[in-house]
């Protein structure tokens, strides 16, 4: 990401134990961190945009789950899941377990059975919601 040089962040990471990850173009404090804690681990941003890249493997190096690679608004919880896609095209949605059935919700297509990968075309500008049953 781009720094502005004329007006560098007020706000870097200042603990020395914290591992330095980026720094910042303007005045070379730094911009990422990471500190590990023991039982867990926290990440320092100190930019004033995040690319969703940048956060989601931050996130998958951590643990978490990611449904979706794309640069897409996306939610889930146990029974659902939203997508609202940023460009057009195919999409990989890869779900925590294989669920028995998926279906759109408002025209109540069934899109896959006994599958935790599911590919879909999506549109620009739509949001599709769906039902997991698993």
């Amino acid at each position: 990401p781009e720094t502005d040089e004329a007006a560098p962040s007020k706000a870097y990471a200042r603990d020395k134990a914290a591992k330095t990850l980026g720094r910042f173009i303007g005045n070379n404090k730094p911009a990422l961190a990471l500190k590990d804690h023991g039982e867990w681990r926290s990440v320092f941003v100190g930019s004033k945009a995040v690319p969703s890249d940048l956060l989601r493997n931050i996130a998958r190096e951590h643990g978490v789950h990611i449904y979706n690679d794309a640069n897409d608004v996306f939610y889930a919880n146990k029974d659902f899941f939203a997508i609202h896609p940023t460009e057009e095209g195919a999409r990989t949605i890869m779900l925590p377990r294989e669920a028995a059935r998926v279906t759109e919700v408002f025209d109540e297509t069934v899109v896959a059975k006994n599958r935790a990968k599911i590919k879909l075309d999506v549109e620009f500008g739509t949001t599709k919601l769906y039902r997991t049953e698993y």
